[in-house]
């Protein structure tokens, strides 16, 4: 099965532009009524109810989730959401309720240095931060050091439940 196919010749210094097959004149157009994620997401939601999305858990099962936390968000002005996060379900969790809800997600890594934390936190000015419990001492760590402005830290236990 091919995968990718060039649409363009290889310019020097340059690697080529390679895309989908069914692509190769053009990217393809949304379907119908679908104009951002959030449209994107409930028609999937909508198609596929019952298929596993994360772990054991169904869309139907993460999307009530995501419209408890994204209405959470909504309610309380979160519209700039850090995540300081190893990938896994939580974080998966909060990215989807954060553009379901219009707020934008910050992403911190724990193998960023000093610096480039505190100015992340400091260039975006969110106030709010999601995190697991087993990282939430790092993170006390660099939100004393920084003096960042965060109102509200939101601590998921892990492993992921609905």
């Amino acid at each position: 099965m091919i995968y990718s196919v060039p649409i363009n010749e290889k310019r020097k210094g340059e690697s080529q532009v390679y895309r989908h097959p069914d692509s190769r004149n053009g990217l393809t157009r949304s379907p119908e009524g679908i104009n951002n994620l959030a449209d994107f997401w409930d028609l999937s939601v909508q198609k596929f109810p019952k298929n596993k999305l994360i772990e054991d858990y169904t869309f139907s099962e993460v999307d009530a989730k995501v419209k408890s936390v994204g209405s959470w968000f909504l309610k309380q002005n979160h519209d700039k959401v850090f995540i300081y996060c190893k990938n896994c379900p939580e974080w998966t969790l909060t990215d989807l309720a954060a553009w379901n809800y219009g707020s934008i997600i910050i992403p911190l890594y724990d193998t960023l240095g000093n610096e480039a934390f505190d100015h992340i936190l400091k260039l975006t000015e969110g106030t709010s931060l999601a995190t697991l419990s087993d990282m939430s001492a790092n993170l006390l760590k660099n939100l004393t050091r920084s003096k960042a402005n965060i109102k509200t830290v939101i601590i998921f236990d892990h492993p992921f439940k609905i």
